[in-house]
């Protein structure tokens, strides 16, 4: 049968004098030898063949020459090179070939022994060729295991071997310690000690595992144990039997921490459930909201008829401040919810602290006393107001926590003439706001401070706490163009310090007094009140007819076109509710244009999900009145917009001023 042909042997000859040279040659041609092939070398010459593996074998003539066989060796050992090495002599004693073997000659022989040179030459060959092959092979391993064990310990994963018969493991490997705070030792031998520390609730599932690596050959499971710290963590266990021949087998297989894929799934499922709830109650706001306008419109309409001090008026205006107050909190809950952001706007923070007081008191628990240290006339600062309340929630809820036995929440605020340190010198922004959070709970150390605003870091117990609270406070303010920083020290408290620039404009939102209530400017011209909501809409007519408007009604998107098709008189205004059944309020505003060319346009909405974006009606320019509303504030803005002035945008609590110039109502 065919092959490969045979590796042809390189030869190099040494010491060998001319006329010699020729005779070595031509005998090892004889001998079935690439004798022709032989290269004469000498010292450099080898050491180029021995750097480039170009040589098999070296023949080496212990005769006068200059390159003897001792230094042809000595010069190989240098090298760390192993090439075989035949002297060959005239005449050999025994006593020389006895040294040349001690020297590292593969062998030596003379004239009279030339019969056996082709067979030595090609034992020789094949030894050394056999030698390299094999080191090379434990080179190419060794390396090919330093890569695996650099892989593996890069990788947070403990791999083990364990008896097929019992599982007992038999070897561990690893981030043991790291994974689990115990040493190698006590997984080796005794599968008790890990069965011991497995969830409860997770015994039957192991077990079932253990049964499948039997029968199928291979198993996966995930499972909770317990840490040396006292903690459960999720480990991913897999493993598979290694059959031998005649032998039962092995088990190899890995563990890996898969602690924070777990929670991310958790976190994720959890925002699965909350957002059916978050549709949920945005429809109730919605409602609610119809709910505020109702209550608070009457009201204020109510109160424009009683003066101060008759009979009953305490207690509409307790009543109105109640809705009032009901208004604040549904937009509260909404911003806390993510469900509604409103634009940045002037903030006094003293206000805004004082106004969260309550709430913020109930939040800590009757342990825990909340002191407050406002400094007057800080600034103002532009901020959302609904973040800045859940930034303080959030650093009210941490302090809490870090109080379990009691103490005290301290909020300051403090005019400061800079932004601190070296952030003044990057941004240059001069007087600031200072808003500090300080507890008296246990402090943090140095590392825990440092990873303090990375996402999903938590000190806290598996499962009450996501590690995205101070990650988001950090965002919300750095968002407004504040800065946070953190100062604590182990068993005497956190301080969070923001700094806000400090904004000294006069126009700052602020809730209008009872006693200034007006019903707003009057007018004469046609409105076209298109609203489902009944008692929105009665609300609606009776204050525009009150105001002196010929108001023309619609319950809906289809009666409302017919109205406008079918009224001979100009319409001036439509004041339409944005979101309704059969049509949006920009689909009728678009289909009411084509009849109606010079109609102005007012949304409503008790939708708060449309602002600041506005996604829900592609004509940007015209204007929406968020509810509840006030009587004043919706008198205000119908009649900017038939004046062709542009309404200010926003709700009852975005208007930069809610106490328009006010007009008596007509009689």
């Amino acid at each position: 049968m065919g092959g490969n042909p045979p590796e042809p042997i390189r030869l190099a000859l040494a010491g060998f004098l001319n006329g010699d040279l020729a005779r070595v040659r031509a005998m090892l041609s004889e001998q079935g030898l690439p004798g022709e092939a032989a290269v004469p070398v000498d010292g450099p010459a080898l050491l180029e063949g021995l750097t480039r593996d170009t040589v098999d074998l070296l023949l080496v003539d212990d005769g006068p020459g200059r390159f003897t066989p001792e230094a042809a060796l000595r010069l190989i050992r240098e090298t760390g090179q192993t090439l075989p090495v035949l002297v060959w002599a005239e005449n050999l004693s025994e006593v020389r070939a006895v040294s040349l073997l001690r020297g590292g000659a593969g062998d030596a022989f003379s004239w009279a022994q030339k019969g056996r040179l082709g067979p030595r030459v090609q034992a020789l060959v094949r030894d050394a060729r056999n030698h390299r092959r094999r080191a090379r092979a434990e080179a190419l391993l060794e390396s090919t295991l330093q890569r695996q064990d650099l892989l593996m310990r890069s990788i947070p994963t403990v791999s083990f071997g364990a008896r097929a018969g019992d599982l007992v493991r038999t070897w561990v490997a690893g981030h043991v310690e790291k994974l689990t705070g115990y040493p190698v030792d006590k997984f080796i031998g005794d599968s008790e000690f890990w069965y011991s520390r497995l969830h409860p609730d997770n015994r039957e599932s192991a077990r079932l595992a253990r049964l499948s690596l039997r029968e199928k050959g291979s198993m996966r499971m995930e499972y909770r144990w317990m840490h040396a710290d006292g903690r459960y963590r999720w480990f991913l266990e897999q493993a598979s039997i290694v059959r031998g021949v005649k032998d039962p087998g092995e088990v190899v297989g890995t563990w890996t921490d898969v602690s924070d894929r777990k929670t991310l799934e958790e976190q994720f499922l959890q925002a699965q459930k909350m957002e059916p709830l978050g549709r949920l109650a945005g429809g109730m706001v919605h409602d609610l909201n119809n709910l505020l306008t109702v209550v608070t419109g009457y009201c204020e309409m109510i109160l424009t008829d009683f003066k101060e001090g008759a009979p009953l008026r305490e207690e509409l205006d307790q009543i109105n401040g109640c809705a009032r107050r009901a208004t604040q909190l549904v937009g509260r809950l909404l911003a806390f919810s993510h469900r509604q952001s409103d634009p940045p706007r002037l903030v006094d923070p003293n206000a805004l602290i004082q106004d969260l007081q309550k709430m913020l008191s109930r939040l800590i628990g009757d342990d825990i006393t909340l002191v407050t240290a406002l400094e007057p006339g800080v600034g103002r600062i532009r901020v959302d107001a609904g973040q800045m309340e859940q930034i303080l929630l959030n650093l009210a809820v941490n302090a809490r926590d870090a109080m379990p036995s009691g103490g005290q929440l301290t909020i300051e605020t403090a005019a400061v003439p800079q932004m601190p340190g070296p952030l003044h010198a990057k941004t240059n922004i001069g007087p600031c706001v200072l808003i500090a959070v300080r507890d008296t709970g246990v402090g943090m150390d140095r590392e825990t401070q440092r990873r303090l605003f990375e996402p999903f870091f938590t000190t806290k117990p598996r499962g009450q706490g996501t590690g995205l609270g101070l990650s988001t406070v950090r965002a919300l303010v750095e968002r407004s163009g504040g800065h946070i920083e953190v100062v604590s020290h182990l068993g005497l408290g956190t301080g969070i310090q923001m700094h806000f620039p400090a904004v000294w404009e006069s126009a700052v939102d602020a809730p209008v007094a009872a006693e200034a209530i007006e019903m707003g400017p009057a007018g004469t011209e046609t409105i076209l009140l298109v609203e489902d909501d009944e008692s929105v809409r009665s609300l609606a007519h009776r204050l525009l007819s009150r105001l002196g408007y010929h108001v023309l009604v619609a319950k809906d998107p289809g009666e409302a076109i017919i109205v406008a098709e079918t009224t001979p008189r100009p319409i001036q205004l439509l004041l339409s509710d944005l979101i309704m059944p059969q049509m949006r309020g920009s689909q009728l505003a678009e289909r009411l244009a084509k009849v109606r060319p010079d109609l102005k346009i007012l949304f409503m909405s008790a939708h708060r999900d449309h602002e600041p974006q506005r996604k829900d009606f592609p004509a940007l320019d015209h204007p929406l009145l968020l509810k509840p509303f006030r009587p004043a504030e919706l008198a205000q803005r119908v009649r900017e917009l038939l004046d062709g002035g542009t309404p200010r945008a926003g709700g009852p609590s975005h208007s930069a001023d809610s106490s328009p110039a006010a007009v008596k109502p007509a009689a």
